[in-house]
């Protein structure tokens, strides 16, 4: 079995074999509920590291597909099967985050390893995107970055950073002779991931356990 991913290691997308798999479900007799786990090792034909997948599926989130065939059933399973990946750790889960910044940050991520320029621009490219998503106003991404800040929709402390992504958005755009080396590139990466992380994931994550916290 194979499938098509974006390497996290080397940035390529690429059709990778499935190299091992587990799986495990958890079932309550008495609610008539089911969780199923399935874990899922791939290894990348490009630089030959792995990423491993898990597969979660929930009955709540299957409950009304009886009624349906075989294959239609099959097609309600995939769309409510949750993926997330587990190895290379990222921070975000790209589940809650809007399909084009989503699309502009894993550009980012596909040549950061190629070339770390165009990779500063496309995280810059990245946040734009969310700045526009979020109805940021600015002249340019740090004023936007200060207006979601004084909206709370983004923390005080995002004021120094801003400056760096600022500097070296502008070193990659104009072409400077600078040097962008993989720590550089790291790091810039991560902060990107962390802004994301606390504009659309962690909120969601709160929406989820206060839902999960009623039920109780």
């Amino acid at each position: 079995m194979s499938k098509i991913i974006i390497c996290l290691h080397c940035g390529n997308e690429t059709q990778m074999n499935l190299v091992s798999n587990y799986k495990d479900k958890e079932e309550d007799f008495d609610e008539g509920i089911w969780e199923e786990y399935k874990w899922k090792l791939y290894q990348c034909p490009v630089c030959k590291n792995v990423t491993l997948e898990k597969e979660s599926l929930y009955s709540e989130d299957i409950f009304n597909i009886g009624h349906l065939d075989a294959y239609e059933q099959s097609i309600e399973v995939e769309k409510a099967t949750r993926v997330d990946t587990l190895y290379p750790f990222q921070s975000n889960d790209s589940n809650y985050i809007p399909k084009n910044v989503k699309s502009a940050f894993e550009a980012a991520i596909k040549v950061r390893n190629i070339d770390g320029a165009i990779c500063v621009l496309s995280l810059r490219r990245a946040l734009e995107k969310m700045c526009k998503d979020k109805g940021a106003v600015g002249d340019n991404l740090v004023n936007k970055l200060y207006d979601l800040r004084n909206k709370k929709v983004l923390p005080p402390t995002i004021k120094d950073v801003a400056f760096v992504l600022k500097n070296e958005g502008n070193s990659a755009a104009h072409a400077d002779d600078v040097d962008f080396d993989k720590r550089k590139v790291d790091f810039l990466i991560g902060f990107t991931r962390t802004i994301l992380d606390y504009v659309y994931t962690l909120p969601m994550q709160i929406k989820e356990v206060q839902s999960l916290m009623k039920k109780v």
